[in-house]
């Protein structure tokens, strides 16, 4: 469980600034870890009662950038990742929504393209074009990558989930779709590892770099 909760060394810090107040109360703290939410809502705890001691280092969401797929067929193809997948996204960030729309955004289909057999139609042609202008016209450090189709679109074919990618002097996240028919989310531990990597990765750290066996770009 070693990086899900805030390590003992937050609470020692904290217990030296306010040493009357009483940081750790075990009974609670095991209701909390076996609450649904409970990693969550341990971190949250440490980093907002250390009054500034310790602080999560901010997002510059002027260096991040967010590929969606498409949007959805209610969605406004104006304002890309708007909806309940952008909301999820915000989430799992740790952002607010005014920090999220603060990225550049931008759907690699600018319009719903229907229905298919396992989810929402794809023009992947239309897709790597709007890769490729991402590519030329972004001035950003790190992307997030929405999805396998997405993922494709940029030359990355069969890169496991969560990995990191460092190329065309950038830094690429390919991240799971965040669809709530993405069978990829039903796992917990799934969530909660993809809440982490993608908080390190938004703040500048290093995920996980991938490593190919071959090459690592497929042409669209």
């Amino acid at each position: 469980m070693e990086g899900v909760f805030p390590s003992r060394a937050v609470f020692k810090v904290a217990a030296r600034h306010e040493p009357r107040r009483e940081w750790v109360d075990l009974k609670g703290l095991i209701a909390l870890i076996a609450a649904p939410d409970g990693p969550n809502l341990i971190e949250r705890f440490a980093y907002r009662d250390l009054g500034g001691i310790m602080k999560q280092k901010k997002i510059e969401t002027h260096k991040i950038g967010l590929v969606g797929q498409a949007p959805s067929r209610r969605g406004d193809p104006r304002k890309p990742l708007a909806g309940p997948n952008g909301q999820k996204i915000a989430r799992l960030a740790g952002m607010s929504y005014d920090e999220l729309i603060a990225c550049r955004r931008k759907h690699l289909n600018t319009h719903h393209s229907g229905k298919r057999s396992k989810g929402d139609a794809f023009d992947r042609a239309n897709g790597c074009v709007n890769a490729g202008d991402i590519l030329l016209d972004w001035r950003v450090e790190r992307i997030v990558l929405l999805g396998k189709n997405v993922a494709h679109c940029f030359g990355f074919r069969d890169v496991p989930f969560l990995a990191e990618i460092h190329i065309y002097g950038r830094r690429f996240l390919i991240f799971p779709h965040p669809s709530g028919i993405n069978r990829w989310w039903n796992e917990r531990r799934n969530e909660r590892r993809a809440r982490q990597l993608l908080q390190r990765f938004l703040r500048g750290e290093t995920v996980s770099a991938w490593v190919p066996k071959e090459r690592p770009l497929t042409p669209c």
